[in-house]
C-alpha cells in the first residue's frame, strides 16, 4: 500500500509544477466518479472563486465511487488526466481507495501510474546559488525538489578551469530505485613538475680480505674477476649518477666515504658531488679508484663501519648551506657476514643493527 500511495501522492506533487492543458478538477458534491467522467470527456470544470463558509446545514460529502475511480485511472492516457482524477482526494480517501483494490488491481494500477510518471516530460530548473543564509523566507518551493526526484537523467558537474571536470548523474529506474554515476577526468595539458631534494650520502665500503676473491669465493689473480674490482666500478658509476643531478642552488648533494675491515675509518669526509669542482666528484672517485686491488688479513667488522657513519651524521655533520631540508642516506657495500675473524660474530651483527636504527 505504501508504494502505490507514494506514487499517487508523487503524481499529485508533480502536477503542481507541470504545465497542463486541462483544468484542475476539485472534489465536489458529485463525488469522484463525476470527476472521472469530466476528465475523460475533456470538459473543463469551473472552480469557484470563493468557498462559502461551512454551516450546520451543509450536506456531508458523499464517499467517492472507488470502482469508477479505478476504471477511470486505468483509462487515463496522460499525466494530466490522472491528476484530474486524484485532485481533491483527502489522505483518508486515498487510503480507503487503495484498500478497496484487489491484489490484481493494485499491481495493475501501480504499473500504470509508474508509466505515466516516467513518460511525462519535465524541464530541469536552473540551479541558482544563494549566498545569503537568512532570513529564511520566501518559503522553499518543494515542487521543484519533487520534480527533480523523477527526472530520468539528472546531471550535475563542475569545471573550474583547472583542467579537471567532474559530473554526477542520477537516473530513476522502473522499480523505483536510482542509479548514480560519478565521473572525473582531466582535460587539456597535464603538466608534471619534478623537484630534487638534496641528499647527504655515506658510502660504507667493505675492505675485508674476501673482497679480493672472485664471486665463487676463490682466490684469483685476474683483477677484473675480483669482488673489489666490481665494487669500485659500481661505486664510481653511482657517484656519476648523483653528480648528474647536482645543482648548486637546489640540489647540492654531498657524499662521505667510510671503509671497514677489522676496524673502520673515514676515507673522505663530506664532499659536494659537484661535477665542475675538482674537489668534488673527481675527488670522491679518486679515493675509490685508489682502493687496493688485493686486501689481506682483514675481517668484516660491519658494526665499526656503521658506527663511523653514525658519527658523520652526528658530531661530524657540518652542512651550512641554505637547503636545510635534506635526506640522509647510508649505503653499505659488503660481500660477507659480520665477523671479527673468520666466523660469524653475533656482537658485530647486533652492533651494526643498533647503529642502523640510530641512523633512521
Amino acid at each position: 500500500m505504501k508504494i502505490l500511495k507514494g506514487l499517487l501522492s508523487l503524481l499529485l506533487c508533480l502536477c503542481l509544477i507541470t504545465p497542463m492543458g486541462s483544468a484542475i478538477v476539485a472534489l465536489n458534491d458529485g463525488g469522484i466518479a463525476n470527476m472521472g467522467s469530466q476528465a475523460n470527456s475533456g470538459s473543463p470544470t469551473s472552480v469557484p472563486s470563493e468557498t462559502p463558509a461551512p454551516s450546520d446545514t451543509d450536506t456531508p460529502v458523499e464517499a467517492p465511487d472507488y470502482a469508477a475511480l479505478y476504471n477511470d485511472l486505468m483509462a487515463a492516457a496522460t499525466f494530466a488526466e490522472a491528476h484530474a482524477l486524484l485532485e481533491g482526494l483527502t489522505d483518508e480517501q486515498l487510503s480507503a481507495f487503495i484498500d478497496s483494490l484487489t491484489d490484481e488491481q493494485y499491481a495493475a494500477l501501480e504499473e500504470h501510474i509508474q508509466s505515466l510518471i516516467a513518460e511525462e516530460p519535465h524541464e530541469v530548473p536552473e540551479t541558482v546559488v544563494f549566498t545569503d543564509a537568512g532570513p529564511f523566507f520566501p518559503p522553499v518551493n518543494v515542487g521543484d525538489a519533487c520534480q527533480l526526484l523523477t527526472e530520468s537523467g539528472l546531471k550535475a558537474g563542475s569545471d573550474d578551469g583547472n583542467g579537471l571536470e567532474t559530473s554526477k548523474t542520477v537516473t530513476i529506474n522502473t522499480d523505483g530505485s536510482y542509479t548514480i554515476t560519478i565521473e572525473a577526468y582531466a582535460t587539456g595539458t597535464v603538466t608534471t613538475t619534478t623537484s630534487t631534494i638534496p641528499v647527504d650520502i655515506v658510502l660504507v665500503l667493505d675492505q675485508s680480505g674476501s673482497m679480493s676473491y672472485d664471486f665463487k669465493g676463490n682466490s684469483t689473480s685476474t683483477n677484473s674477476n675480483r669482488r673489489q674490482y666490481a665494487m669500485k666500478q659500481a661505486v664510481n658509476s653511482f657517484i656519476d649518477a648523483v653528480a648528474a643531478k647536482y645543482d648548486t642552488a637546489d640540489s647540492d648533494h654531498r657524499m662521505a666515504i667510510v671503509t671497514f675491515g677489522s676496524n673502520a675509518s673515514t676515507l673522505q669526509g663530506w664532499t659536494y658531488v659537484d661535477p665542475n669542482d675538482p674537489n668534488g666528484k673527481n675527488s670522491l672517485q679518486g679515493k675509490i679508484s685508489g682502493l687496493p686491488d688485493v686486501i689481506n688479513n682483514q675481517a668484516t667488522n660491519i658494526a665499526a663501519g656503521m658506527s663511523e657513519a653514525e658519527k658523520l651524521f652526528g658530531s661530524g655533520y657540518n652542512y651550512t648551506g641554505s637547503n636545510t631540508d635534506r635526506q640522509q642516506v647510508v649505503i653499505v657495500f659488503t660481500d660477507g657476514v659480520p665477523t671479527t675473524g673468520t666466523d660469524f660474530n653475533t656482537t658485530v651483527a647486533n652492533n651494526a643493527i643498533t647503529s642502523s636504527k640510530k641512523l633512521k
